[in-house]
């Protein structure tokens, strides 16, 4: 009996020779990763924006709103510069808490207080908050919105949130504001991104913002009322965008 090799038998075969990925191969891959990944940080970034912006519109409402109320029944705004107004409308329930810096984390101090300092007898220039612990004095605090204040020194200082009294017609800044008598007030965000800044410029003249808007500046230019086009072309890296209402609600 003759027995025959059947050298095509899976026992007898090797195993295949496997090889790695070609150069050519490895930049494919890398590529597509890379793409995917972008897409997916691009996405999440669209994300976080809306959501800044989501949170600014609830928070523009609530200030306004309350402004309002506050005011309710008083000729004018109250007078001061920001470094006085913010700690003030803080105290009186106007600025949500979650709005406000950390005491002493950047904010400079208002005329003849210092930063956290005791509001003693004699603290003219010192306003007392009623609900912060050992009467300090609050000019170190200041407010942002949701992008926070960046590295510009003014939004670090003063915050990126600024509220003050506004003359009609004005051109200047929260910071040099200083108005008695104002029947109108702004609120001013600073340092914001070039996308950033149309956005909240278009979504703070939609119909579905707080009522009682008479002006917009964009980086110091009065910009009401505001096309897309004029948002695009005065919005820059660092912008700063004021808002100003009236201070009587509409009847």
């Amino acid at each position: 009996m003759k027995w025959i090799l059947n050298l095509n038998s899976t026992a007898s075969q090797k195993h295949p020779f496997f090889r790695g990925f070609s150069l050519v191969e490895l930049a494919i891959a890398l590529a597509v990763s890379g793409f995917v990944m972008g897409g997916i940080w691009v996405a999440t970034s669209h994300s976080w924006e809306n959501t800044r912006l989501a949170q600014l519109k609830i928070e523009m409402f609530m200030v306004v709103k309350n402004i309002r109320d506050l005011h309710t029944g008083q000729a004018s705004f109250t007078a001061g510069d920001v470094q006085r107004v913010v700690p003030t409308l803080y105290s009186q329930d106007v600025i949500p808490g979650d709005m406000m810096r950390t005491p002493g984390v950047g904010c400079s101090t208002g005329t003849g207080c210092t930063n956290l300092e005791l509001c003693g007898p004699g603290g003219s220039n010192c306003v007392v908050v009623a609900n912060m612990p050992g009467g300090q004095c609050v000019y170190g605090m200041c407010a942002d919105h949701p992008w926070g204040p960046g590295s510009l020194t003014g939004a670090i200082q003063r915050g990126s949130f600024s509220i003050c009294g506004w003359n009609p017609g004005s051109t200047t800044s929260c910071s040099a504001s200083v108005v008695a008598g104002a029947t109108f007030f702004g609120i001013e965000l600073m340092n914001l991104k070039y996308d950033t800044c149309v956005n909240v410029a278009l979504q703070n003249i939609a119909p579905d913002a707080p009522p009682g808007l008479v002006d917009i500046l964009i980086n110091g230019t009065r910009t009401y009322p505001l096309t897309v086009t004029q948002a695009q072309t005065r919005c820059t890296a660092s912008s700063t965008v004021t808002f100003v209402y009236r201070l009587a609600a509409q009847s």
